[in-house]
């Protein structure tokens, strides 16, 4: 049974952000203290999965044995995000357990996507990491949930910045976006009056 898992970005045979996503892999292992399997062959072992259309590597993984599922990849249609209290969550590593990360039943549509706050500070959504806009900058939440690839490669770029973000403070932005080893940014954004508050 695999615990962890790592999604990977994969278009036209080639495979994004190997580096940052194998130094996750290593911080997680240390992390569940255990040891990671050899890495050396994955990129070819995905390359070899790969049919040239943008696909979503899965790759799960324990300290024996690991598995790479390949499917093609569209963005999700997403016209508005839930604001969820929970100071309770927890979500530092990519465990293929998410049940905490989804919308309460109640408030659940395909097109809608939880924003998650904790003791009323942004963190991230049920799979991305959350960027707000405001005079043509980005900005990312200081208190994620989980340390995301793609985050941090844009962090390293200085194409978005990390600041604390607070329930209080949110409505100074002008636009909301998700980012994650799928999604660049831009390409997931929404005006502020998105996020709804239930």
């Amino acid at each position: 049974m695999y615990q962890v898992f790592e999604s990977i970005k994969v278009h036209q045979h080639a495979v994004y952000n190997l580096s940052y996503h194998l130094e996750r892999m290593k911080k997680t292992a240390a992390f569940l203290s255990f040891r990671l399997p050899s890495l050396l062959n994955l990129e070819a072992q995905i390359l070899e999965a790969s049919n040239g259309n943008l696909q979503k590597a899965k790759v799960l993984y324990n300290e024996n044995d690991l598995e790479i599922h390949l499917e093609d990849y569209s963005i999700r249609n997403i016209s508005q995000f839930i604001l969820v209290k929970n100071d309770g969550i927890k979500y530092p590593v990519k465990f293929t357990q998410r049940k905490q990360l989804m919308l309460p039943s109640h408030l659940f549509s395909p097109t809608n996507e939880p924003l998650f706050t904790k003791h009323d500070k942004f963190t991230d959504s049920g799979f991305a990491n959350i960027v707000f806009l405001k005079n043509k900058i980005w900005y990312t939440p200081s208190t994620p949930l989980l340390l995301g690839t793609k985050r941090q490669y844009y962090l390293d770029l200085h194409r978005i910045q990390s600041t604390e973000i607070t329930i209080d403070s949110y409505q100074q932005f002008s636009h909301v976006g998700l980012i994650n080893a799928m999604i660049d940014l831009g390409e997931l954004v929404l005006p502020i009056s998105a996020i709804q508050i239930p």
